[in-house]
């Protein structure tokens, strides 16, 4: 298969090399190269073994098969002396070893990477398809493990880069391309040399920053950039410099064709194996390592992953339940098509692993590890490689129902976030739909809410401002540059649209390329003092997309504004609002009220409300939000006789009865004496 994806040449700042080293410069654009693998899981043929004086990364002397050689004998960073697995397993096993935690900057966990000296850093800020090409070439560097990854140049030449260097499939050095072997390369370092003279810095190599989006590594000082990570990581500073080459020059495109990565079956799922996302022939996708996997005695699992994104960031370890949702995505190479009618399962995505390099006849050849070929599946078993998001759905253990729902809440409230940073990302748009998918799917399933419940509870007037858009079809997608100020500008737009206009619904004006512009934010950020704040389009990524001239939303399967929007915007309701409730402990005291939103009650423990309605023999119905965590509330109607009518004492922070009568008593508790605020909707049909 061959998916053609255009990257960005790659230069490296404005500072020189050191005396005698070449510049790096990739001076033709690089794209996937079209693979075809043979039943033993083996691609065409790499460049040749011999001896690269000038350009080898790191020597060579383990293959990935070993078990019994004096190297894979010894004890390392995850497994034991006379281990007996090979160094695939191995790979494995120091993925899973690495430890949770706090990500630097914002909620969240990461990961810790210990060296084979001791030394111990956080994972560093990586875009999604970085944090793969890091962690793999990493590990073949420290136990001098033959690794390449290959593509094919603007006139057509294969290339490969890898512990060679960068070469072409003669064996030759790539146009003018760094001589790695250059480089200062202190592996033969012991912890007690270190103690003893310090860390061998390379003054150059940390002033280095990858190419593209901002690579700040924050935790490491306000002026740290990538090459101050790989100094302080890395002895062989030769490998530093590569991965300078390697991480920008290579994506998550490179992933979607045979000649890097291969298909594995969902029982074959092991740590270190990576999940792909794909919703687009050309353009980036999204790539997952897989962090952690535990399978239990009746053949299931729990998985979680852990990705970098689009700008940079440290790899953000997901729990089991969003983890769940990327294996079931149907962008993981799953049923359907794209807005392009493309089918997904031709984009490449799904469950896949590194290929493994071997030496045969004379040449470098990616392949599947020999030990795993039964987990294979052929890019042309397309049936099979569709199939496996939904086999993913049974494989992967379901949670608790209440875990779930709060664990997908939390997953939207961090695409919010991410938003109100990033407004224009398409990606944090599409997973929080997701995350609303499966949301709808749950309550329905477990407490029969409608979609229009869940969008009442759970809804806000983000969501449709910021509102999904179909990514092949919308420039907004390739524009990385937005920031939290762009965000105020267009939600303050928004919000004076619905106050202009108090006792109509206006619907919302989302923030999308008409006509090519954003004429309308851009206008109001002037109209405001705030014409500095507003950054101008830029196609910040490979961008086929960037001649459209009207954004496309995606298909939304929410509710329509106008319907939720007292719950969206109590202030904004046309009754209802704050009321002075008190004292209304009795049905004689009982406070009259009609249909509206009704916000800032609040009961004391001990304490009952009471509420009249005038129903008119209508269908009456009540709803109150609130925290549970904080009090769990029970919420009953009845008639003028004190017969109950209906009732409803969940513990889930809403609670839904209706009844019809003449006039309705509605009365809200503390459940064992439970106190909190509530949010209260009044509706009559």
């Amino acid at each position: 298969m061959r998916i053609v994806g255009l990257l960005l040449s790659l230069t490296f700042g404005c500072m020189a090399p050191p005396e005698g080293i070449e510049e790096e410069v990739v001076i033709r654009p690089l794209t996937p190269a079209p693979m075809e693998l043979t039943t033993e899981g083996i691609t065409t043929q790499g460049p040749p073994v011999q001896t690269y004086t000038d350009t080898e990364v790191w020597s060579v002397h383990n293959a990935w098969t070993d078990t019994d050689s004096a190297d894979a004998r010894a004890a390392g960073l995850a497994w034991g002396a006379d281990s007996g697995l090979s160094w695939d397993d191995k790979y494995s096993l120091w993925v899973d070893s690495m430890s949770a935690i706090d990500l630097h900057s914002g909620n969240g966990t990461t990961f810790a990477i210990t060296t084979p000296t001791g030394k111990v850093l956080p994972a560093p800020y990586l875009e999604c398809a970085e944090v793969a090409y890091f962690l793999r070439s990493l590990f073949a560097s420290w136990y001098h493990l033959p690794f390449y990854v290959e593509a094919i140049d603007g006139d057509g030449e294969r290339v490969f880069l890898g512990h060679f260097g960068f070469v072409t499939q003669n064996g030759a050095r790539y146009s003018n391309t760094a001589k790695f072997a250059n480089y200062p390369d202190h592996s033969d370092m012991s912890a007690a040399d270190i103690a003893e003279d310090g860390w061998p810095e390379d003054s150059t190599l940390r002033s280095r920053n990858l190419y593209g989006d901002a690579d700040a590594q924050p935790f490491l000082g306000e002026d740290a950039h990538f090459g101050t990570f790989a100094d302080e990581l890395l002895l062989n500073k030769r490998v530093g410099y590569f991965m300078m080459m390697l991480l920008p020059s290579f994506g998550s495109v490179h992933f979607a064709d045979d000649s890097i990565a291969w298909h594995v079956i969902p029982e074959g799922l092991r740590t270190g194996d990576l999940l792909i996302k794909r919703w687009q022939k050309r353009g980036v996708g999204h790539l997952m390592l897989v962090k952690e996997v535990v399978w239990s005695d009746d053949s299931h699992a729990v998985a979680e992953v852990a990705s970098g994104s689009m700008p940079r960031r440290q790899p953000r370890w997901s729990s089991a339940t969003s983890s769940k949702m990327m294996f079931t995505n149907r962008y993981a190479g799953g049923l359907g098509e794209n807005s392009d009618g493309e089918p997904y399962v031709d984009l490449g995505g799904g469950l896949k692993s590194f290929l493994s390099a071997f030496e045969s006849g004379g040449h470098w050849r990616n392949q599947v590890p020999p030990a795993r070929v039964n987990e294979w599946i052929p890019d042309s078993a397309k049936e099979e490689r569709s199939a496996r998001p939904e086999q993913f759905q049974s494989l992967l253990v379901e949670p608790d129902p209440l875990e779930l729902r709060d664990e997908l809440l939390a997953l939207i409230d961090e695409k919010r976030a991410h938003l109100q940073d990033y407004p224009s990302s398409c990606s944090a748009r599409e997973a929080r739909e997701m995350a609303f998918d499966s949301l709808y799917d749950l309550m329905l399933r477990q407490w029969g809410w409608d979609r229009q419940q869940v969008d009442e509870s759970y809804r806000i007037l983000d969501d449709y401002v910021f509102a999904e858009l179909a990514y092949s079809q919308s420039k907004t997608c390739c524009w990385n540059s937005t920031n939290n100020e762009m965000y105020q500008v267009v939600m303050d737009y928004n919000l004076e649209q619905v106050e202009s206009e108090p006792d109509t619904c206006v619907e919302p004006v989302v923030f999308m390329a008409r006509g090519g512009e954003y004429a309308v934010f851009a206008d109001y950020a002037g109209s405001t003092g705030r014409s500095e704040t507003w950054v101008d389009w830029s196609a910040d990524e490979s961008c086929p997309q960037a001649s459209v001239a009207n954004d496309a939303e995606a298909q939304h399967e929410w509710s329509d504004f106008c319907e939720v929007v007292d719950e969206l915007l109590p202030e904004y309701a046309p009754a209802g609002g704050s009321i002075a409730s008190e004292p209304n402990e009795s049905a004689s005291e009982a406070v009259s009220l009609e249909e509206g939103v009704y916000n800032d009650l609040e009961i004391t423990s001990g304490d009952e409300d009471w509420f009249r309605v005038e129903g008119g023999g209508d269908l009456v119905g009540v709803s109150i939000h609130f925290d549970a965590s904080v009090g769990d509330l029970d919420l009953f109607v009845q008639n003028e006789a004190g017969d109950v009518l209906d009732s409803s004492t969940t513990t889930d922070g809403t609670e839904t009865v209706e009844a019809t009568a003449d006039t309705v008593w509605i009365r809200v508790i503390g459940y064992s004496g439970a106190a909190g605020t509530y949010e209260m909707k009044i509706t009559i049909d």
